[in-house]
């Protein structure tokens, strides 16, 4: 069903797109989850280096989960430039996750790399909303998503 999909991520692309510009897109870091990482980087051609690759692809590397702290996001910053800014879904808005049955019975896709709640983690939305003090803005990206950028980007 199309509720099992990630398919509302090509608006949440577009929208990246159409703000921020394809160029600088494709040349800076985007903090976010590792299925819309994954799904972004593949609808706007973002390359390897900047999309993290492999590691991101098979959910490895899922820095969104691990963040508990301001100081977890900056120190993410100082070592990924140029960078675009966090990208944190709104949990509860979110529709249910895809789940792959040929995926589970090979054991090559668990069910939770492709759910965005339980990528996000616990804290980031609160921790996000805590950058507005700290001189972030925050754009609201359809349709599930809000965009923290340090205001000198």
């Amino acid at each position: 069903p199309k509720s099992k999909t990630l398919t509302f991520l090509n608006e949440t692309a577009e929208w990246l797109k159409d703000t921020l510009g394809i160029k600088k897109l494709k040349n800076c870091w985007i903090l976010t989850d590792t299925a819309t990482k994954t799904v972004i980087s593949a609808h706007l051609g973002i390359d390897e280096y900047h999309y993290g690759g492999e590691a991101t692809r098979r959910a490895r590397t899922n820095y969104l989960r691990a963040i508990s702290s301001i100081k977890d996001i900056n120190s993410y910053v100082k070592t990924h430039t140029p960078f675009c800014g966090l990208l944190v879904a709104n949990t509860k808005a979110l529709p249910e996750s895809p789940s792959s049955l040929i995926g589970r019975s090979s054991g090559h896709w668990k069910d939770e790399w492709a759910n965005i709640k339980w990528l996000t983690g616990k804290n980031v939305e609160r921790v996000a909303t805590k950058l507005l003090k700290h001189g972030w803005k925050a754009l609201k990206v359809p349709p599930f998503y809000t965009l923290y950028m340090p205001q000198s980007r």
